[in-house]
């Protein structure tokens, strides 16, 4: 089964889910009705203010708002560990999407999307990919097409990705 990992802002953490069942941090937990899994763990609770994470060869790359960052940490045996500062200097950095060795940075702050170079657990030659957003949240890559979430106006913008930078985005 898939794994998928929320970051919640409020606790600071990261939460490993199976299915749609989720523990809270008094160690409760909530479950759809019919819905099989749960949490196994939480992951990691010294990011601050996590919002975005995108996991490439065994490495998770998660933004944070709060201090303007990408941090990086280790993937291991559905653990987050080793974690440092991967990249620096987003203006309230929130979605991150990984393709073909390269990062894509939502920045709510600046209405941009950044890309940099995944080398290792680092993120390097960060440049502007593209602008113009309103207030970019979220992005996904298929196919060569980057979506980015508009949170205000709730739209979806789709770019063509084009090496490091996005080009003909228009209203998805």
């Amino acid at each position: 089964m898939p794994l998928t990992y929320v970051l919640d802002t409020s606790t600071l953490s990261a939460s490993e889910i199976v299915g749609k069942q989720r523990r809270f941090p008094n160690n409760t937990s909530r479950r759809q009705p019919g819905s099989p899994g749960g949490i196994r763990r939480i992951l990691q609770t010294s990011i601050t203010r996590p919002f975005g994470i995108a996991i490439s060869n065994g490495v998770a790359y998660v933004t944070s708002q709060t201090d303007g960052t990408v941090t990086s940490c280790t993937v291991s045996n559905s653990t987050l560990t080793n974690c440092t500062t991967a990249a620096s200097g987003f203006n309230l950095p929130d979605g991150i999407a990984i393709s073909n060795g390269v990062a894509y940075v939502t920045s709510a702050g600046d209405k941009t999307v950044t890309s940099c170079t995944v080398s290792g657990s680092t993120l390097t030659s960060c440049a502007l990919a593209a602008s113009g957003f309103t207030n970019p949240f979220g992005i996904a890559i298929s196919n060569g097409v980057a979506y980015v979430t508009n949170a205000v106006g709730g739209t979806v913008t789709s770019c063509t990705v084009s090496g490091s930078t996005l080009t003909s985005c228009a209203l998805a």
